[in-house]
């Protein structure tokens, strides 16, 4: 099948706005762009492609769950390592935003089908090993044996898929199986809601747990009349996050306290154009592409989890020379296009997290491309990567850009937004520091209490867009950063 009209990548217009309108403007804004297949692994190229055929949906949403699934199936076994001290994991939260019809759910499924299906075969040999191990511990007790050292540790189901999103399910689930696994999930504000569950006894501790694990941080839990409460320590859990939200609910996800702690910035969304309706169709995947996606899946699951003395140590692969002056370039890019003025402060957090998802994506495509036999010389023996996947991972970072605009666009802008943003734009101007009053004295952005500035300019500062200096006497005055001056 050919995939040349994929591999282009043309942006879709939107219909011509009428001449006059208010909203024309509006629409000249940049387009999303379908993404590329280019940087999948050739053998995997023509799921993408025929997936999106045979349901009739934008080739985004495939594409975008098979970088995810393949990122999950490699879970702990190894992470990118970009400097000493900064290593990044194979994780990703993909959201496909799409109506309902747009065929997110269908390109899920399918994308995750081999998960479905080695998660059976899991289940039954798991029986299998549970029935041997009951012979000999017939008469025992068994939550004693279940941890009792001087016994066969007691078989665990291993975990390809979780959709139960609650910290109670996850964390024994995460402790049984160390490698990960994905959440698997239709509708993600569910997932969105589900973070609200305990905040008024419980402190946030579902959203607490997700912010963490999105970067493998440790994360405790308590578990109330559980041998004494001795806590559940999870060391580096990793939960990949494959879903679907409708744009109409994209505003559940995007509430203040949500903009403030970076939960809405670690999402990865795919937001393509609705395409038409159309009728019957004999379009389906091939037998030969779904083998070589079930294959990749396995094999990427099939790699072990290290340990050193008993601790969890995910295998190490640094970028070859090449592939870190190439990251290094697109860094020095995003953080000129972030610093430029003009640049939407709303569109900042989001942005910073690309350095974290280029890296991620680059391992991913390391990963894939050995798991299809597609690296060469020394990388395939994934040990490091290389320069191929840097560039494939920059490839869907800035087609991923056109959809994190398109899903901003669609977030509901609070008047406290817009004001940090004039002022930012303001202060960004001025030659000397300013202060609160300064901001209340020229009106900006409405502003006429100092109070009211200093608390905006702290905000910023806070935001880390802002350069925040003490005085001897009076409130703090602030700068803006200036490229290229140290002064950052």
């Amino acid at each position: 099948m050919a995939l040349t009209f994929i591999r282009k990548s043309k942006p879709t217009p939107d219909p011509a706005p009428v001449r006059g309108s208010r909203r024309a403007a509006k629409r000249r804004r940049p387009q999303t762009v379908s993404l590329p297949v280019g940087p999948l692994p050739k053998s995997l190229r023509p799921l993408a492609v025929e997936l999106a055929h045979s349901i009739g949906c934008p080739v985004d949403f495939g594409l975008g769950f098979m970088l995810a699934a393949a990122g999950a199936a490699l879970g702990t076994s190894a992470l990118v390592q970009i400097k000493p001290g900064w290593v990044e994991p194979a994780l990703l939260w993909l959201v496909g935003v799409g109506h309902s019809g747009d065929g997110k759910s269908p390109a899920l499924s399918a994308v995750s089908a081999p998960l479905y299906v080695m998660q059976e075969e899991a289940e039954i040999e798991f029986k299998k090993k549970l029935r041997e191990w009951k012979k000999p511990h017939a008469d025992e007790d068994e939550d004693e044996d279940e941890e009792d050292e001087d016994h066969d540790p007691k078989p665990t189901l291993d975990r390809l898929f979780l959709d139960d999103t609650t910290v109670e399910a996850i964390a024994p689930e995460l402790r049984a199986n160390p490698k990960g696994f994905p959440l698997i999930n239709d509708e993600l504000s569910a997932w969105v809601r589900g973070m609200g569950r305990y905040q008024q006894g419980g402190g946030g501790a579902e959203r607490s747990f997700w912010l963490k694990s999105w970067g493998m941080q440790p994360w405790s839990v308590t578990r109330k009349g559980h041998r004494d409460d001795f806590p559940l320590i999870l060391h580096k859990p990793f939960v990949a996050v494959l879903g679907g939200i409708q744009p109409d609910l994209l505003s559940e996800l995007a509430d203040d306290r949500g903009r403030e702690d970076g939960f809405l910035a670690r999402l990865l969304p795919v937001f393509p154009p609705s395409l038409p309706v159309r009728g019957a169709s004999a379009a389906v995947v091939s037998v030969k592409a779904r083998k070589a996606w079930r294959q990749c899946l396995t094999r990427l699951r099939e790699r072990p989890v290290p340990y050193t003395d008993g601790k969890l140590t995910p295998h190490l692969l640094p970028f070859t020379e090449a592939a870190q002056e190439v990251f290094d370039d697109f860094m020095d890019a995003l953080a000129a296009e972030i610093n430029a003025e003009g640049f939407s402060f709303s569109l900042r957090a989001p942005w910073l997290k690309l350095n974290n998802y280029c890296a991620r994506l680059a391992l991913i495509l390391q990963a894939m491309r050995w798991a299809c036999d597609e690296a060469k010389s020394d990388e395939a023996k994934f040990i490091a990567v290389d320069e191929t996947s840097v560039r494939g991972a920059i490839m869907l970072v800035a087609v991923f850009k056109t959809h994190i605009r398109k899903v901003y666009r669609r977030l509901p802008a609070t008047p406290g937004d817009r004001k940090a943003e004039r002022v930012l734009a303001w202060v960004r101007k001025q030659e000397k520091p300013v202060s609160g009053r300064d901001v209340a004295r020229y009106g900006v952005a409405g502003i006429t209490k100092s109070k009211e500035g200093q608390a905006v300019l702290e905000g910023l500062a806070r935001q880390g867009v802002l350069q925040r200096h003490e005085r001897r006497v009076g409130n703090a005055v602030f700068t803006a950063p200036r490229p290229g001056t140290g002064d950052q």
